[in-house]
């Protein structure tokens, strides 16, 4: 039908059953228009991207099971982690976040939400900010108004995506451990482009799906005791499969984040073609960041 305009801005996303089942392509549906149903795609391929990488967002890298080479484990703290990710690194990623105040934490998640074109979210109770690489992988923040934050990290193409296995009760238990009132954020919340939701088929109750589950007490971060209970019976990658390590990459946690730092290492990896195109990135992150300034800690 030619000559209908759609706003998909408050579309609620749902897999499409051409979606395949082992947690690759992806292809999402909105429902609700009786004229067409709107289709996007949700896959690690660029050619099937339905928006262009923003500046803070990498670029999709091999996932697990494509680079068998690059494969650690044991970390003698009782996690297991590789992957895509060398064990020291995510190791040092963890420890890199964990010794980043909150408010630092805070401050680079709404630079990076802004840089992903995410529209900040307030829920009862706390303030939700995200990050998609427009491939299926994201990372969202809850921080709560108490002074704790939740973390949900997603790698779709890894084998913690319950979402691809529909099943509802192994996503409730990767929130074993975290106190009920940070669950509460996630449970029977509307769908949005980072976090469909898993229904129990019982009580018709929902709750966001995630490969990863963190949680902040005020003091220090948690690993869920269901993500590590469950990595340790399957022998999972937890940082790498959880996708925490990819999806926390571009916060640079333990390192500069400016628009400076951002951009030299971009241009280290090789991801601008011109030192024009590479101007015109600088100056749009400075403005990003400037937009978040009150959001640093003194």
């Amino acid at each position: 039908m030619a000559g209908v305009d759609l706003d998909l801005s408050i579309a609620t996303w749902r897999k499409s059953s051409h979606s395949n089942g082992d947690g690759g392509n992806c292809l999402e549906v909105a429902d609700g228009n009786p004229s067409r149903t709107p289709e996007r795609a949700t896959t690690p391929f660029p050619s099937l991207k339905t928006r262009t990488p923003t500046p803070g967002a990498r670029p999709p890298r091999p996932g697990p099971g494509r680079d068998p080479g690059n494969r650690e484990r044991g970390t003698g703290n009782g996690l297991v982690v590789g992957g895509g990710y060398p064990a020291e690194m995510s190791n040092a990623m963890w420890d890199a976040l964990a010794a980043t105040p909150l408010p630092e934490v805070r401050r680079r998640a709404a630079v990076m939400d802004d840089l992903a074109g995410v529209a900040p979210v307030t829920v009862p109770g706390a303030h939700r900010l995200a990050w998609n690489d427009r491939g299926g992988q994201s990372a969202v923040w809850y921080f709560a108004e108490d002074g704790r934050a939740l973390l949900l990290t997603f790698d779709h193409e890894s084998d913690l995506n319950l979402y691809a296995e529909e099943d509802y009760d192994l996503q409730e238990s990767f929130y074993k451990g975290v106190p009920e009132s940070l669950v509460t954020l996630v449970r029977d919340r509307p769908e949005n482009y980072e976090s469909l939701n898993l229904t129990d088929p019982g009580t018709g109750r929902t709750i966001h799906y995630a490969g990863g589950v963190f949680w902040y007490d005020g003091t220090r971060w948690h690993v869920s005791d269901g993500l590590t209970e469950y990595c340790e019976d399957e022998d999972a990658d937890l940082f790498a499969d959880s996708g925490f390590g990819y999806c926390l990459d571009s916060y640079r946690f333990g390192q500069d984040f400016t628009p400076e730092a951002v951009v030299k290492a971009r241009s280290e990896d090789g991801l601008y073609e011109d030192e024009e195109e590479k101007e015109a990135a600088l100056l749009t992150l400075r403005e990003v960041f400037a937009r978040h300034d009150h959001d640093a800690p003194l």
